[in-house]
């Protein structure tokens, strides 16, 4: 087997495993510019498949073998090592910043979400307020309690027909 003309991306080894349970050990490559334009056109019409035979060096026919948790892993190993770098190539080209502007606010949503679920300010910020039910109905009871308000006093039809008191 001949080495790509690629360098490998950090050295770092992904282990992947197939459907017949084999498990195979491959290495992401270091995308060329024109590489990195196709791994945006990929990223961009959502072709996982595509861009994992891209970072790999391997056929699509090969990524069809691997389970499904092991491309997940793959893809998200992929889209971790090259995305940086296909960003920085997307600043110069609009129609490429386009593509990739998607991904980049789903990844930055992502971000935030774990930043509120690490807070607790999901779920617990809304249960600290009561239900609307219960406010109007504390509010419906208070009014038919409570004395009038000074407002309510000082208007003309209130004075009108209070008693005049010497």
């Amino acid at each position: 087997m001949s080495t790509p003309a690629h360098t490998l991306v950090n050295g770092t080894p992904i282990e992947v495993e197939h459907l017949d349970g084999r498990r195979e050990t491959v290495q992401l490559l270091r995308l060329s510019i024109r590489q990195l334009y196709l791994f945006c056109t990929h990223l961009a019409a959502v072709a996982g498949p595509d861009l994992a035979a891209l970072c790999t060096g391997r056929s699509l026919d090969w990524v069809d073998t691997l389970t499904p948790e092991s491309f997940g892993g793959l893809y998200k190993r992929c889209i971790e090592l090259n995305f940086p770098k296909a960003s920085a190539v997307a600043e110069g080209d609009p129609r490429l910043a386009a593509m990739v502007r998607p991904f980049e606010m789903a990844r930055e949503t992502q971000r935030l979400l774990g930043m509120v679920a690490m807070l607790g300010l999901g779920s617990n910020a809304s249960s600290s307020t009561p239900p609307p039910s219960a406010s109007a109905a504390a509010t419906t009871s208070d009014a038919s309690t409570s004395p009038p308000s000074a407002s309510a006093a000082s208007s003309p039809s209130a004075t009108a027909s209070a008693p005049a008191t010497s």
